[in-house]
């Protein structure tokens, strides 16, 4: 059976059948070992060289080669001096077969100094005192004990030579303690270290197969800041017992001195360090006083998350899911801007976070800030952004949430943000644990990968600062490699430096004693610019004043404390925003323009001054020189004022009644609805002639009743009627009635002011019985009944009374046994008297 090529899945085919992208022309290429080439017999020189490009841990052992040829070769081009290597070691190196290889360096003098453990200065000196054979690692230690034996890996020493080693050391350590006793309050009082207690056991040791003997041989420092740890430190301690009172003095800081110091005058260093522990950390921070060492070289099995090194994190990120994230991140590890940076924030068994430059939490930006990366044909076009991400000043970028992604375990690396959408920056966090409350919240876009995770781990079981979540010691990134970039033609950003701000000193004016306060919207005084001043139009208040002169310092009215109100710099408060206090004078000062600048300048320090209730000061003179717009303006105001002053003439003039400050802001020409009484005053004398004259004419018009004349009394005062219009009636306020503030009501007109010539056809009203045409349009009886035969009121528990009406019956029925027709006549019955009950419910 053949298949059609046609036939096969198109999506399958996408996916396995990849194009590959062309590879650079540097790429190198993966070479095998190949011995036909090697002419001669097969050297250790020929086996590391092969493993250059052979890929795997091979090419990283050729790598520590070329290295540790670099150290050995180099010269100072001044001194010739060589470079200071410090050889680092642990006792698992001395107790198995290397111990030849390290013992031909030291007899040589390849290394400068050396650093190991308690177990690699003594298992030294135990072989030479005995043998040390094979055995394995699954031997059982217990049953290895009761015969007297000790188990070092798959290796295995007899107890006996350490009984040997206790026979050989105490000895040496009586003679030493006895120089030492000796020596003091002489010139040359000896000062034992641990480097002079191994030079001295190298000594006695007088064996060529000891590397510590050609240590001494060959005066090579041998430092070890733990050599208590060990079967030594328990020959020490017995040894205190058996001297006692005296004791062997052993002084850890002269060699601590004494290494530092070998670092800091060393032209060069280099570190080789064969395991971890105490003796890398020992040899890094001897190097870490002369700023690192040139060349290092670490060879270990163990792994990162024991501890014996500061361990790296190794991540995945999830590009295609995350692309605005992931591009972040990735541009900011290649701008170095992790570097240096810490963790600062730990809450146990939840997150561990960090990316914050300034380590308080509170810092951090994206490179999408300010609208980098938003141009037409950029990854995030400014079009596609919205809210505080878009714009020339826009901040942090927007969540990328994907279906599939989801805090479901630890080890996860997601985007913090500040607790609102879309406001991510540089600050990351790696999970602890599940988190399924951060779904939906936090960006997820990349988890750990590999044993690293054991990292993450032990970081997250750091100690804290009590009451907060800082760590006591917080973890450090010291730097970030990206070993594969999806984002290609990214490069380290270079970021302007950012214009240096100028101060601006700000100089406190003086204390304002009395007078005006100032209404400003313009700039501080001293600008140096020569201030123009617009002439201003007059308000509808004629007492308003409008200096136009903004310098207050030339006023020589007094003036007061200012009370300020800031506005927005960028913003120019219009009228509407301006307060309504009480106000007897405004003054308005105008920003100054620069004369060749075509463009208004935007305010600057924009504020608000409000006036006191102060005498005002006389207006300043106008400048000598006018544009053409305020002469237009002055000929503009004397036409109105002509206008003005001929109308008032024809007006008579009347004492003006002083206003207050909020009277004076109601117009002149709005109407006022009802004239009220100021309180605290009495009855004027005009109201009081009013009065009189109302009561005279309703006195007049209860004389004219017929057959009902009354007598008036005499001691009503005579006076003539007053006319009921009057001079003060005439205007619009007094022509307003109460109810419906209308000029002239007719519906609110007084009886004693109706027009004298209308005739009246009720002078006996007072005797008239009143009388009343019937209500037709009203709801009247008629109405009513005719509404109960048309309306029906609907009771919505009829229905269930009738429906238990009709199974009572039923039942009955039943009982009875009456007939289906004589029961059919009963339930019509029953719901015409329903019926009838219903109707009468709308009466």
């Amino acid at each position: 059976m053949t298949d059609n090529p046609e036939d096969r899945p198109s999506g399958a085919a996408a996916a396995v059948l990849v194009q590959s992208d062309e590879m650079p022309a540097d790429a190198q290429k993966v070479e095998e070992l190949d011995f036909n080439k090697i002419k001669g017999p097969i050297t250790a020189e020929d086996l590391l060289n092969g493993m250059t490009n052979m890929g795997f841990q091979a090419s990283a052992i050729a790598e520590a080669v070329r290295i540790i040829d670099g150290m050995r070769i180099w010269r100072d081009p001044e001194t010739g001096d060589k470079t200071t290597i410090f050889l680092g070691y642990t006792s698992n190196l001395i107790s198995s077969g290397l111990r030849g290889v390290l013992r031909w360096l030291v007899e040589h003098s390849h290394v400068s100094a050396i650093v190991t453990t308690a177990g690699g200065i003594e298992e030294d000196f135990i072989k030479c005192l005995g043998d040390t054979y094979m055995g394995s690692f699954s031997h059982d230690g217990a049953t290895l004990r009761k015969k007297g034996l000790n188990r070092i890996g798959n290796l295995i020493v007899p107890n006996a030579n350490y009984c040997a080693f206790e026979d050989w050391v105490v000895p040496i350590l009586d003679k030493m303690l006895e120089e030492q006793e000796a020596s003091k309050g002489t010139e040359n009082e000896i000062n034992w270290t641990p480097s002079k207690i191994i030079h001295r056991l190298g000594k006695e040791i007088n064996d060529e197969r000891s590397v510590y003997y050609w240590a001494w041989k060959n005066n090579i420092p041998v430092f070890c800041p733990a050599l208590t740890d060990g079967s030594l430190g328990d020959m020490l301690y017995f040894h205190t017992f058996k001297t006692s009172p005296q004791q062997l003095r052993v002084d850890i800081v002269e060699d601590i001195r004494k290494v530092n110091t070998m670092s800091v005058r060393a032209k060069r260093a280099g570190m080789i360090v064969l395991g971890g522990g105490i003796v890398k950390h020992h040899i890094a921070n001897a190097c870490l006083m002369r700023n690192g060492a040139e060349s290092a070289v670490y060879i270990n099995t163990a792994q990162e998350f024991d501890g014996s090194d500061a361990g790296e994190i190794s991540i995945e990120l999830w590009t295609k899911q995350a692309p605005l994230t992931c591009r972040n991140f990735l541009q900011l590890c290649v701008d170095g801007y992790y570097d240096n940076t810490i963790f600062h924030r730990l809450v146990p068994n939840f997150i561990l976070q960090g990316g914050d430059p300034s380590g308080t939490g509170n810092g951090g930006e994206s490179i999408y800030d300010n609208g980098e990366l938003s141009g037409e044909f950029d990854v995030w076009p400014m079009d596609q952004r919205t809210g505080r991400n878009a714009g020339l000043m826009g901040v942090g970028f927007k969540d990328e949430f994907h279906s599939r992604l989801k805090f479901t375990r630890r080890g996860l690396l997601a985007m913090t943000n500040e607790g609102e959408p879309n406001t991510n920056g540089s600050q990351f966090f790696f999970t602890l644990n599940q988190t399924d409350e951060l779904n939906g919240k936090n960006t997820l876009f990349g988890r750990v990968v590999g044993d690293t995770m054991y990292n993450i781990i032990k970081m997250g079981e750091s100690e804290l600062i009590e009451g907060s979540e800082r760590p006591m010691y917080p973890v450090k990134i010291n730097k970030i490699e990206i070993l594969v970039n999806p984002f290609e033609g990214m490069t380290k950003r270079v970021k302007a430096a950012a214009p240096l701000q100028k101060t601006v000193v700000v100089e406190r004016k003086k204390k304002r004693k009395g007078g005006k306060q100032l209404l400003s919207f313009g700039d501080e005084e001293g600008d140096g610019n020569e201030d123009i001043h617009l002439p201003k139009k007059k308000k509808f208040d004629s007492r308003i004043v409008m200096d136009i002169d903004d310098d207050d310092s030339t006023s020589p009215a007094p003036t007061k404390k200012t009370k300020t109100i800031k506005h927005d710099k960028t913003t120019k408060p219009t009228t509407n925003e301006l307060p309504k206090p009480k106000l007897e004078a405004v003054k308005e000062t105008i920003r100054p323009v620069d004369p060749d600048s075509k463009a208004e300048k935007p305010l600057k320090n924009t504020s608000l001054c409000l006036e006191t209730d102060e005498p005002e000061a006389p207006p300043e003179p106008e400048l000598k020189r006018k544009s053409a717009l305020e002469k237009m303006r002055d000929e503009i105001a004397a036409v109105k004022a002509s206008i003005k002053q001929a109308h008032d003439t024809n007006v008579t003039e009347e004492k003006e009644i002083k206003k207050s400050a909020l009277e004076k802001m109601i117009p002149e020409n709005s109407v006022k609805g009802r004239r009220r009484r100021p309180g605290g005053e009495g009855i004027s004398e005009k109201e009081e002639r009013q009065a009189m004259s109302f009561l005279k004419n309703f006195q007049i018009k209860l004389g004219s009743i017929p057959g009902e004349a009354k007598t008036v009394s005499q001691d009503m005062p005579q006076e003539e009627p007053i006319a009921s219009t009057s001079t003060e009636d005439a205007d619009e306020e007094a022509a307003a009635c109460d109810l419906h503030y209308i000029p002239n009501c007719e519906s609110c007109r007084a009886w004693d002011k109706q027009d004298k010539t209308e005739e009246s056809d009720d002078e006996g009203w007072m005797g008239h019985v009143l009388s009343f045409a019937a209500d037709k349009l009203g709801k009247d009886l008629s109405y009513r009944k005719k509404a109960e035969e048309e309306l029906v009121v609907i009771d919505p528990l009829a229905k269930a009374r009738s429906l238990k009406e009709e199974k009572r019956n039923e039942r009955g029925m039943r009982s009875e046994g009456k007939s289906s027709r004589a029961w059919d006549q009963q339930r019509n019955a029953q719901m015409a008297r329903n019926a009838g009950l219903a109707g009468r419910g709308a009466k």
